[in-house]
């Protein structure tokens, strides 16, 4: 599995149930890197969706204590366990690069230990937070080793209460867990956002989907292609 998560300089991830940021560059990219893939969350993150659904286009799967918990359009797990089997039997044809972590915090703790790898958009600012992703820059076992082109942005407004930023910086990070092959370690680059810049370009597509062509890491199978 891989954790997808955008944190300020303190590893702030949220406040008041709400992300601290709302960046439409990040946006997109949580999009491509999560579209037709699993998804794992809990049900406080559900709840910040719009109308309270599950993500359109992908496997969703909520964590949750409660044992009478459902939730129309999605599966529900109680436990990693639980989740891991669920996984197993009924998606054997996702591999563990398919599988996203993606909120909240106590999620975040608690399938870490089961990530190879989490995909960090981090923005340059700090922000006033109730929520934190564990700091993977003081874990001995987590490695940074991809790091992603800066990108600027102006007047980007705070998610939770709507006022304005100014300018600040993020850029996208990749980690890998120690304990993983040095083949896994290496299966890890940098897309080639200059390829597809020029091809949106000549595409003719807008400046907001342009934000998007910055480097983020993706699986690579070692055969010169992406992985699907």
């Amino acid at each position: 599995m891989k954790a997808i998560v955008n944190v300020d300089r303190e590893w702030g991830i949220g406040k008041d149930g709400h992300l601290l940021v709302h960046i439409p560059a990040d946006m997109k990219m949580f999009r491509t890197e999560t579209t037709g893939k699993i998804v794992v969350y809990g049900r406080k993150t559900l709840e910040t969706f719009p109308g309270a659904k599950p993500l359109k286009n992908r496997v969703n799967i909520i964590l949750s204590r409660n044992p009478s918990y459902t939730v129309e359009g999605a599966y529900v797990v109680h436990d990693p366990e639980e989740l891991m089997k669920l996984i197993e039997t009924e998606f054997p044809e996702y591999g563990r690069e398919d599988v996203c972590v993606i909120g909240g915090d106590s999620i975040y703790r608690l399938l870490l230990p089961y990530c190879s790898a989490a995909v960090v958009t981090r923005t340059e600012a700090s922000f006033d937070a109730d929520a934190w992703f564990p700091n993977l820059d003081e874990d001995p076992a987590w490695t940074c080793v991809v790091v992603g082109e800066t990108q600027e942005f102006e007047g980007i407004r705070h998610a939770s209460d709507g006022h304005a930023l100014g300018e600040y910086q993020n850029g996208t990070l990749c980690y890998v867990h120690g304990s993983k092959s040095n083949d896994e370690r290496r299966n890890f680059r940098l897309g080639d956002h200059k390829a597809v810049e020029q091809s949106e370009q000549e595409a003719g597509e807008n400046a907001d989907q342009e934000a998007h062509n910055f480097r983020h890491a993706v699986p690579y199978d070692g055969s010169g292609r992406e992985a699907a």
